[in-house]
């Protein structure tokens, strides 16, 4: 059995090497078969008018931004995510005049700058939203999902509240002097 095996081994050695070396050879010989390895394979054709692209409209102020394998552009109270192939895979409608981000992983944070609403999406779909009192001045996302939001208000510098993957707020923290 053991010279079997080796002899086998010896076999689909011989057999790969003979198949790598007909494909070099076709490659350098063939001159239809080099176009297509080179467009299909190696990507070498790639130019501007192939690449895929995301049309933008300038008067409406776009924000883009990246986050895992997506591409989000914000405008006009509008999310909408792109894959990574710039095809469109979700459209989302936020209540949030001047954004802030914060991206981990699969999850992206959005929340209103100086405002109460704090928005997380998972990959391309809205998981919990919330309203906070107070203004917010910074958010945070861990690569789990949970969510620290820093808000100010009138009674303290600055409040941290904490939610975790589903949005359930977990604990608040009041700091009497600033965040810094």
């Amino acid at each position: 059995k053991s010279v079997l095996k080796s002899k086998l081994k010896i076999y689909l050695l011989i057999t790969l090497a003979i198949i790598i070396i007909l494909t070099i050879a076709a490659y350098a010989t063939i001159k239809s078969y080099r176009l297509w390895v080179d467009d299909k394979i190696f990507r070498k054709n790639v130019t501007e008018n192939t690449l895929p692209a995301i049309e933008l409209n300038s008067d409406d102020s776009p924000i883009s931004f990246s986050y895992s394998n997506f591409i989000g552009v914000y405008s006009k109270n509008k999310l909408v995510i792109y894959n990574k192939k710039a095809e469109e895979v979700n459209s989302l409608t936020l209540n949030i005049t001047s954004p802030i981000f914060s991206n981990n992983g699969k999850y992206l944070a959005i929340a209103e700058k100086d405002g109460s609403n704090v928005y997380v999406i998972n990959s391309s779909s809205l998981i919990w939203q919330a309203n906070v009192d107070g203004k917010i001045s910074k958010i945070d996302i861990n690569k789990n999902g949970y969510v620290s939001v820093i808000v100010s208000t009138s009674a303290y510098k600055s409040i941290v509240i904490v939610y975790n993957a589903d949005g359930n707020k977990l604990f608040t923290n009041y700091l009497s002097s600033s965040y810094g």
